[in-house]
């Protein structure tokens, strides 16, 4: 039994490795944010599962979260994939929807999609969405690796903080030596846009926030020197505020501070830290933040003056958005439609000079490719899971670090989906899967195993 046990351990640990290599490689190209990679990253993923598959049938043992606990998650996705094929077939005509105008043009479609290539390549995107979840619940299981795996994400995120201001400061602000289109003078590491990236090292600033605030607990501090990991955890927000404020991003930064501030909230709600460090930590922090302004705050200071103006433009843009909702608010317009039918709304006084290729907000994206129930539908599947993980924080058999961890990073989702397409962007997609796979795995009921609980 021992040695079946070990060669468990050792089969689940190699799967979590495959998984971290490829949410660490996603970004690397351009932020994965091209249709060859999302179907590459897709592939890969199920070859990575039918890999997993074939050891779990050769050793005899079933899924370490077996299909049936993936019963409501696993059924919501079906009706999502099964929304956008439904979007591709021909029966546009059957429900009074195969002709549309929009206002001197007349479009015939047979289908409910009106760019169903698109629509086909969203699902695919999407299908390598469920797989990360689905295996990295798998690999969460074990409540010690899920949380050296949620700290492997972190590293992840504060590698790529540092790669940003390698390439602006020392490398000529540059993508991987490659000169830039957009966005100069700003760290973007490599993705293309400023905010996809700062939303990316939000979501390693909020986890960093989550271990920080835990390792102030006296009953998490077991694991190893707390001051050690203390001053690490530091260092870490440190970079990650470095990396944020040179992006430029407004919102970034917003996010991140925010989502930090929930966690400290829940870290700190009805329990009593180690004396005077809470304190300590806000005064440094502080400090740290204002020096780091100062330093390299320039541009975002700059947006942060025009940011009246901006508004004005994106409440333009939303308004006509919303006009192109309520011209089709149950069906949309197909998965990945938006680039393509947003030009028949597109109106004064939006420049006709630009052409508008994302909503710059992810709930209006979905609702406008998919209709209003569907959007509704994501949304409250993806607020259950916050909601389930907020209960688990009065369990006192486990640890807190990762369901505080994944609120951080869900606040940081939610909040910048509101003004921006970060969620769109596959590298950034695939990390938030794999916080909401790692927690979901991490929060399934089993027996408690020694050495397991944390």
């Amino acid at each position: 039994m021992r040695r079946a046990d070990t060669a468990s351990r050792r089969r689940d640990n190699r799967l979590a490795a495959a998984l971290l290599l490829v949410v660490a490689a996603a970004p690397l190209p351009l932020g994965g944010n091209r249709p060859a990679l999302w179907a590459a990253w897709t592939c890969l993923l199920a070859l990575i599962a039918c890999a997993y598959a074939v050891q779990l049938i050769a050793s005899e043992r079933e899924l370490p979260v077996t299909a049936a606990r993936f019963r409501l998650p696993g059924g919501l996705f079906l009706v999502l994939c099964a929304w956008l094929v439904i979007q591709v077939l021909p029966v546009a005509g059957w429900v009074g929807l195969g002709t549309m105008r929009a206002g001197d043009a007349t479009l015939s479609t047979p289908s409910l999609s009106l760019t169903p290539g698109d629509t086909m390549l969203m699902l695919v995107r999407w299908l390598g969405y469920g797989l990360a979840f689905f295996l990295f619940a798998q690999a969460g299981r074990s409540r010690s690796r899920a949380l050296v795996m949620m700290k492997a994400l972190h590293a992840i995120c504060l590698i790529y903080a540092a790669l940003g201001l390698a390439m602006l400061i020392l490398f000529g602000d540059t993508i991987l030596g490659i000169e830039k289109w957009s966005y100069q003078g700003v760290a973007t590491a490599t993705f293309v846009n400023r905010n996809s990236f700062a939303t990316f090292i939000a979501f390693g600033f909020a986890i960093g926030v989550a271990l920080f605030a835990s390792s102030l607990m006296p009953n998490e501090a077991s694991e190893s020197p707390a001051r050690g990991r203390r001053l690490l955890y530091g260092v870490g927000l440190g970079l990650s505020l470095a990396a944020l404020i040179t992006s430029g991003s407004r919102m970034g930064l917003l996010t991140a501070l925010v989502a930090g501030g929930v966690v400290l909230i829940l870290a700190f709600a009805g329990r009593r830290p180690e004396a005077r460090a809470p304190l300590v930590v806000l005064l440094v922090t502080t400090l740290a933040g204002v020096l780091l302004l100062v330093l390299f705050g320039g541009r975002l200071s700059e947006r942060l003056s025009g940011i009246e103006n901006d508004a004005e433009g994106r409440f333009d843009l939303y308004r006509q958005v919303w006009t192109m909702i309520s011209h089709r608010p149950l069906a949309g317009y197909g998965g990945g439609s938006f680039e393509m039918v947003f030009q028949l709304f597109h109106l004064p006084p939006l420049s006709p000079d630009v052409i508008w290729n994302k909503a710059h907000s992810s709930y209006l994206t979905l609702a406008a490719e998919l209709g209003l129930p569907a959007a509704i539908f994501i949304v409250a599947s993806l607020v259950a899971l916050g909601w389930r993980t907020m209960r688990s924080l009065n369990d006192p058999s486990i640890s807190r670090r990762v369901p505080l961890a994944a609120l951080g990073v869900m606040t940081v989702a939610a909040l910048h989906s509101l003004v921006d397409f970060s969620l769109e962007i596959q590298a950034n997609a695939y990390f938030f899967a794999a916080v909401l796979g790692l927690t979901f795995g991490y929060l399934e009921d089993r027996p408690t195993i020694r050495g397991d609980r944390r």
